[in-house]
């Protein structure tokens, strides 16, 4: 056997091992049946090679060469058809395949009924039987090298434009498909009495195991189940070879039997590794998808956090808007609540008409109520811009209640409301507050007592108890059900049925009034059984000026204070 005998044993050997696992791997999908189609013009052409290549007469030789074309006429044309499928270009390129295919088959019914494509055989250079072109294989030949090159364009193409692991595949199968080419049209040199040996014949083999190496490379299929097939063939062939071997019954039947083991634990044992496989095969699917995944998430955490730097740009620059309104508004709220005292005090002269007083008194109403707006937004804003700021001293929480409800009389008195303070019966002690924020509180408490009564009264009382002092505003009002109560200390809430009492409300004077006792550490709540007439009991405690809670809160204020000095120097 010569060494282009051996290449080509080999080259079939290669393509149908491969063509077959191919095949055998994915039974649907196009791209495995067009390789495995390819693979299998290979071995055709190689196997018919190899029996030309051991040919003992001119005939045989001649018969082998014709059948070793039917083969080479459809290599291209396959591989051709592989390529497309590979780069999904089947649908678009349909007509260039058909067109291939139909040319290629023209081609292979002239070499099969005349002896334009294989002219005859002849003594040439090493080989006693070489081929002569006959008239019609430079047409074949045209159209061979066209197609091949062809697939060669596609796949270059395809390979500037891929990245990563892609762009590293198809330059495996790119460098494999030149080379092997390059070495087949190595064959034909001879055939019109050119003078070069076919030396590229054991290219074909090169581009299968190109192929291969892409398999283990890129893990496109296994090749842990091609050498386990390879293996449990190869054993299975030999047992079974070796049947024949004998002369005895006996020895026939025993090796009949180890034949029969041999293919039945050779399936178990193929079974086993597709099993494997396939548990792997799951397993990266299911690493696929948690890594496909986790980059969503990625991307979409990418997103919020983008949206939420978004979302508090606009909250700043809405804060610091409210902020400049409310400091615009207040400077002439002011005046006009001022002239509007002066004008009823008879600072510029008396009222004569009771409709001129009248007037004037509703005007300084609706001014009040505009600055207690204008307080509540600017106490808002700077407490969402972390900008407000206390003062904490030792104080009478007493003395401060008795001072507002002292401001607040006349308002129950118009209502026709009592409104009862109660003095403690022993005095309590200081506790740690801001003067005006606490003030604040206690207003927005009492305030809307009388606002939300429309019978009956107010009564404001204290109390003592887990190291506080307590200050709690009773009323006999309408009532706050379980469901409002949840939500009443939020920005905007009010009760459910308030707009029947009291329109004006805005649902910020209890939000600001939370927010002011909590930075006191202090605490605030609500008790109502949410029944008409029955009421309402609003209550707020304060940490003891000698408690721990108190001088932490000093310390933490002096803290923070000193903090924003220095933001401010630089």
């Amino acid at each position: 056997m010569n060494f282009f005998a051996l290449a080509a044993l080999v080259n079939g050997v290669m393509g149908a091992l491969l063509g077959l696992f191919v095949f055998f791997k994915n039974k649907k999908s196009i791209i495995n049946i067009t390789f495995s189609l390819f693979c299998l013009s290979v071995t055709f052409w190689s196997y018919a090679y190899y029996f030309w290549q051991i040919s003992e007469t001119a005939d045989y030789a001649y018969f082998w060469c014709r059948v070793l074309m039917l083969g080479a006429i459809f290599i291209t044309i396959t591989y051709l058809h592989f390529v497309f499928a590979l780069l999904g270009f089947l649908e678009s390129k349909k007509k260039i395949l058909f067109f291939g295919y139909f040319i290629f088959f023209i081609f292979f019914l002239l070499n099969l009924f005349t002896n334009l494509i294989v002219s005859h055989v002849e003594p040439l250079m090493l080989f006693d039987f070489w081929p002569r072109a006959g008239d019609a294989l430079f047409i074949f030949l045209f159209f061979w090298i066209f197609f091949a090159l062809y697939a060669c364009y596609l796949l270059l193409q395809k390979f500037f434009i891929s990245t990563g692991l892609e762009k590293m595949k198809i330059g495996y199968i790119l460098v494999g498909t030149i080379v092997g080419y390059a070495g087949g049209i190595t064959n034909y040199f001879l055939w019109y009495g050119i003078p070069i040996l076919p030396i590229g014949n054991i290219s074909t083999s090169f581009y299968l195991a190109v192929v291969a190496y892409a398999i283990l490379k890129f893990k496109l299929m296994d090749i842990k189940v091609v050498a386990t097939q390879i293996l449990a063939i190869a054993i299975a062939f030999v047992t079974f070879i070796d049947i024949f071997n004998v002369s005895a019954l006996d020895e026939f039947v025993y090796r009949l039997v180890i034949f029969v083991a041999t293919v039945f634990f050779a399936i178990l044992l193929i079974r086993s590794v597709l099993k494997e496989v396939r548990r792997r095969e799951e397993i990266e699917k299911l690493a696929n998808e948690l890594a496909i995944a986790n980059k969503k998430r990625e991307r979409i955490n990418k997103q919020l956090q983008k949206a939420n730097v978004q979302l508090k740009r606009l909250d700043e620059t809405k804060s610091e808007f409210i902020s400049i309104a409310s400091h615009q508004l207040r400077t002439p709220l002011t005046a006009i609540k001022g002239y509007g005292s002066m004008l009823l005090d008879g600072d510029f002269g008396n009222i004569e008409s009771a409709k001129q007083r009248d007037a004037i008194q509703k005007m300084f109403i609706s001014g009040n109520r505009l600055i207690s707006l204008v307080e509540n937004l600017l106490n808002i804003s700077r407490i969402e811009s972390g900008r407000i700021k206390f003062s904490f001293e030792p104080k009478q929480l007493v003395d401060l209640a008795r001072e507002v409800y002292e401001n607040l009389k006349k308002n129950a008195e118009d209502k026709k409301l009592y409104l009862r303070f109660i003095e403690p019966k022993q005095p309590l002690p200081l506790v740690i507050m801001d003067d005006e924020k606490i003030r604040q509180v206690a207003i927005n408490f009492i305030d809307n007592a009388i606002k939300y009564t429309k019978d009956g009264g107010v009564t404001v009382s204290f109390g003592q108890r887990n190291g506080m002092v307590e200050c709690c505003v009773q009323d006999t009002g309408m009532g706050v059900t379980p469901e409002e109560q949840a939500r009443l200390f939020k920005k905007f809430s009010r009760g459910k049925d308030a707009n029947l009492v009291n329109t004006e409300g805005t649902g910020l004077g209890l939000y600001v009034a939370n927010i002011m006792i909590e930075a006191h550490k202090g605490k605030i709540w609500i008790e109502s059984e949410g029944v008409e007439g029955r009421g309402s009991k609003f209550c707020f405690a304060l940490p003891l000026a000698d408690s721990a809670t108190a001088k932490a809160l000093v310390e933490e204020n002096r803290r923070l204070e000193q903090t924003r000095q220095e933001k401010n120097k630089k």
